[in-house]
Formats: C-alpha cells, sequence, structure tokens
C-alpha cells in the first residue's frame, strides 16, 4: 500500500520508477507480481516519468481507466521536454517576410479574463484533470481553473490547461478559440505546442477560425500573421487528408504546394525542425511555416517554389532519397540550391557533391555547405 502515497506528494520518486531506465524487462516482471491497485498506481508513475517511452506497458494496466490514463500521457510528446525550458524567443526583424525560427512566438501577454471556480471534491491528479477536460468541453471555465488550480505540481497543473483547451476546442470549434487561448497561456511553457494543437483541431473551419483568430491576436499583428501562416498550413494539410475542402479565397497557392508534394507517394510523414534559425543573410528568403514545427524557404514563382517544395517534402519521408537533394544542389536559383544544401547536410553531410559547394557564389550556400565537413565522418 505504501505506492499509494507516492503520487499524492511531491516527493520521493518511486523507485520503480529509477529502476526502469537500468532494466526494463525486470521492471515489467515487477509490474507484474502486484497488485491490480499497486500496479494501476506504479504505472502512472512510469508514465508521468517516461511519458512517450512506456507506451508499451501500458497494455499492464488491471483496469480499462488506468489503461486510458497510461495511454493519454504516452500520447502527448511535449511532456518529454525539460519542464521550465525557455520560451519562444521574440521575433527579429528579418529583411524577408516569414519567421525568423522554427518556434511559434506566441506572446506572453494574452490577458486571462477567466475566473476559478471552486476546487472539485477529488484530490487525485488524474481525476482532477478528468474534470477539467469535462469543464471545458462545456464551456464551464470557472470550473476548467478550479480543477487545474488544485494540482500542486507545476507541470502537471499546465498540462491540465493544455489538455483542457484541446477538449474544449475539439468539443465546440471556433466559438471558443478565445477561450482556449486564454487556457494556453496558463500552459505557460507548452503555450507554443497548445497554440499550434489548437490550429490543427480547427483546420477544417476556416471560415469560423480566422475571425477568431484575428479577433483574439488583432493586439499583436505579428503574431497574428504568423499563427495565420502556421493555421493555414494546417487548413491545407486537412484538405489533402480529405478532411476538408479548399478555401480557395483565402489560402496562397503555397500551402497547396508544399502539401500536394508530400501527398505523394502516399506515406506517413515527419516534419522536422530542419531550419530552426536564419543563419547570416538567410534572413533575405522569404519564409513561411508548414505544419506545427516545419519552416521553409518559399519563392513567388510557382515554378520555382514547386522545387523547393519537393525538396522539402523529401525531408519528411522516413528514408529520404539523397540524389533528390544532389539534383537541387546543381538547381540555377540560390533558394533551390540553398535549400537541397541545407537539408542534405542533414541526411548525408559527407556527400561529394555537397562538400564541392563550399565554394559557391552564393555565400548562403556556400557557408551550409562548409558546415557539412564538421559532421562528415
Amino acid at each position: 500500500m505504501v505506492w499509494l502515497l507516492f503520487l499524492s506528494c511531491a516527493e520521493p520518486v518511486p523507485p520503480i520508477v529509477t529502476r526502469w531506465a537500468a532494466d526494463q524487462a525486470a521492471v515489467v516482471e515487477e509490474l507484474r507480481a502486484m497488485s491490480a491497485e499497486e500496479r494501476a498506481v506504479a504505472l502512472q508513475a512510469l508514465a508521468r516519468a517516461y511519458p512517450g517511452d512506456t507506451t508499451k506497458i501500458c497494455e499492464l494496466a488491471p483496469t480499462t481507466a488506468s489503461r486510458a490514463d497510461c495511454t493519454r500521457i504516452n500520447e502527448r510528446p511535449h511532456l518529454r521536454d525539460n519542464h521550465g525550458q525557455s520560451p519562444p524567443p521574440s521575433e527579429r526583424t528579418r529583411a524577408s517576410p516569414g519567421p525568423a525560427t522554427d518556434r511559434l512566438p506566441v506572446p506572453e501577454a494574452l490577458s486571462v479574463t477567466l475566473v476559478a471556480g471552486e476546487r472539485p471534491d477529488c484530490t487525485d491528479e488524474t481525476c482532477l484533470a478528468e474534470r477539467a477536460r469535462h469543464a471545458a468541453m462545456n464551456r464551464d471555465w470557472a470550473g476548467v481553473l478550479g480543477a487545474c488550480r488544485a494540482i500542486s505540481a507545476e507541470k502537471w497543473q499546465e498540462d491540465c490547461y493544455f489538455q483542457s483547451a484541446e477538449a474544449a476546442t475539439r468539443k465546440n470549434g471556433a466559438s471558443v478559440y478565445t477561450e482556449a487561448s486564454q487556457l494556453c497561456s496558463l500552459a505557460a511553457a507548452w503555450r507554443a505546442q497548445c497554440q499550434a494543437h489548437l490550429a490543427n483541431e480547427l483546420n477544417t473551419d476556416p471560415d469560423g477560425a480566422v475571425p477568431a483568430i484575428e479577433r483574439t491576436w488583432s493586439h499583436t499583428p505579428q503574431f497574428m500573421t504568423q499563427f495565420l501562416d502556421l493555421y493555414w498550413s494546417e487548413h491545407a494539410m486537412a484538405v489533402f487528408g480529405g478532411r476538408a475542402r479548399p478555401s480557395r479565397e483565402a489560402i496562397a497557392d503555397r500551402y497547396f504546394r508544399m502539401e500536394r508534394a508530400m501527398s505523394v507517394p502516399k506515406e506517413v510523414r515527419s516534419v522536422r525542425p530542419l531550419w530552426p534559425k536564419d543563419e547570416p543573410g538567410e534572413e533575405r528568403f522569404p519564409a513561411m511555416r508548414f505544419r506545427a514545427v516545419g519552416r521553409r524557404a518559399y519563392d513567388e514563382d510557382p515554378a520555382i517554389d514547386q522545387r523547393i517544395c519537393a525538396l522539402e517534402a523529401e525531408a519528411t519521408r522516413s528514408s529520404p532519397d539523397r540524389a533528390v537533394f544532389e539534383v537541387g544542389l546543381g538547381d540555377p536559383v540560390p533558394v533551390v540550391r540553398w535549400t537541397a544544401t541545407r537539408l542534405l547536410v542533414h541526411f548525408a553531410p559527407s556527400s561529394p557533391a555537397l562538400l564541392a559547394l563550399a565554394d559557391d557564389p552564393d555565400s548562403r550556400v556556400a557557408a551550409r555547405a562548409r558546415s557539412a565537413r564538421t559532421l562528415a565522418p
């Protein structure tokens, strides 16, 4: 029964959590030998300590509720990040349009007008988070704040706000975007991820989402522009996923070009942050977001932009073909050649064709090619 004390207090760390990193197989056998009550508590402790890495042991959960809780925590990859990480940097002024980093610079100063209600009649963090989600779906903002504030651990309190913002938007759509954004602000360290999730939740309803975004962020036009950029990217993804009709009146073709390139061939794609910040001179390339963590250069000439999209789309495949990037190295247009160079540095830094561009006439291409020398074996 000593297990039941661990999750009600901040300290100490349950011993099984410490043992997991050293011998996972032994921990699994230890879990199997526990009583159902002890195993449920141990699984929750492990999932909270190793979110995303303990999915397989969720099948050992003794009840449907504990299995759902274990699975839910493992499906929230942001929990693996160090809590309290520095917020996204303020955007620097660029010589060309677009974001200066791959991180969404969500302002800290969104006024929170929601008022907390009474604390629910439960003390367990899982119960409190569940109460908050149900309150959010019912637009009971006082209930959300009352439940989340009752969670003492800062990390889990902020994730409670994050989950509640998602639940409210999933159930009620764009009509609660402003309130959900206030909850995202309370998610603090994860407010950028929270806003990205809201964009995804609303990606099939531009007629409702865009006015709501504009109303909510009218006081911060720079962020509003960037968030709409992200939103239209998410909408294009929904269109090519067959979940929405295209809003051709408002969405720029460059969003469709990117998603079209990523849809052939049909396969699971993984968008990675492969352009985290501008290196010297790269601020002169117009930039745009795609999906939640991607950033790419774009060109107003559709033919040039299509070549950029083909390269960026190849980089989202599980096993990118270096030959595709090497063809791009010979492109006469600097922004295409630079894109191919930047991506090939990630996937094949020892490529002779890449290293040969160290003397490219475009200084941005040359600098990226020279950076491969420090990575090549």
